[in-house]
């Protein structure tokens, strides 16, 4: 997956979760990682492949775009790759191929189209995504990932959720009300030229599981991502994180003192270096506001 790597993760991300999660996370040493295909929002690393690119306006309007830069009447888009002008400077060279190029455009969208929707059950089996937060006092994400406050936020070094970090990415998800213009930044149109190459699917792939809808603002999410080339389905993976991923618990405001034993003995014993909070309500304003050190 060939990932932003320019966007540096800040040193601390959180996962919300319930108590037994937490307890089998803190106990096992591992963290269970995700298929795209089970999240529960159905345009969640999907809305690219039928609906942004593959539209009859969008297919008309594309090819209006390569007759005029064929003909030379519109500039040519930002970002071109080398290959992608010498195929527009051979077309401009020689009308006989570019009209069978355009002749022949519907076609093609169609035959990408489909290349592309056949491709994406694969490459979604066989990645694996961490759902991550950037605020830990978020009271929508206790209420909806952390047991209705009866669970736990984990406090997690990226950097540290996986021993073999080269194959990790975090990267920031990005929220709009509407599809991603792929055309505007380029993962379309070489697509009509030289169909789907791997590093193009991989773009489009990047793109689409990095890109929610507005309503998920609220999340402030961080994915974590990794190849699983071995996975041959949508079941879930436990990988190991190393040493220190853990850098504290907090408890929701509705665990019992006696809920809370279980996590202490597993944090004395396995994760000594991890700090132990506890959430509490603000006495003035909506917020979960405060976090003591001692339960």
């Amino acid at each position: 997956m060939n990932c932003d790597i320019s966007v540096k993760p800040p040193d601390t991300l959180f996962h919300y979760t319930t108590i037994d999660a937490a307890l089998k996370i803190l106990a096992g040493g591992t963290l269970r990682w995700s298929s795209p295909l089970t999240f529960n929002d159905p345009f969640d690393c999907m809305w690219g492949w039928d609906t942004a690119l593959w539209t009859p306006q969008t297919i008309m309007w594309a090819k209006v775009m390569w007759t005029a830069l064929i003909s030379g009447t519109m500039a040519v888009p930002r970002g071109p790759t080398q290959d992608w002008l010498q195929t527009l400077g051979r077309f401009q060279s020689n009308p006989s191929e570019a009209k069978e190029f355009l002749d022949t455009f519907e076609s093609r969208m169609t035959s990408v189209r489909d290349q592309l929707r056949s491709a994406y059950p694969d490459m979604a089996n066989k990645c694996r995504l961490l759902c991550l937060a950037r605020e830990p006092k978020s009271l929508l994400m206790w209420a909806h990932y952390a047991q209705d406050h009866r669970g736990v936020v984990l406090e997690i070094d990226p950097r540290k959720l996986l021993l073999d970090t080269e194959r990790l990415y975090v990267q920031p998800v990005k929220y709009a009300d509407e599809f991603p213009d792929l055309w505007a930044r380029g993962l379309a149109i070489p697509t009509i030229v030289f169909g789907v190459r791997p590093e193009l699917a991989t773009q489009l792939f990047n793109e689409m599981i990095h890109t929610k809808s507005s309503d998920w603002a609220y999340e402030d999410e961080w994915r974590a991502f990794i190849n699983a080339p071995d996975e041959v389905d949508t079941t879930p993976h436990f990988y190991d994180y190393a040493a220190g991923c853990i850098k504290s618990v907090t408890i929701g405001v509705r665990v019992s003192s006696s809920e809370t034993k279980p996590i202490r003995r597993v944090l004395e014993g396995l994760h000594p270096h991890a700090t132990q909070k506890k959430a509490r309500l603000s006495t003035k304003r909506f917020e979960v506001e405060t976090f003591d050190e001692l339960w």
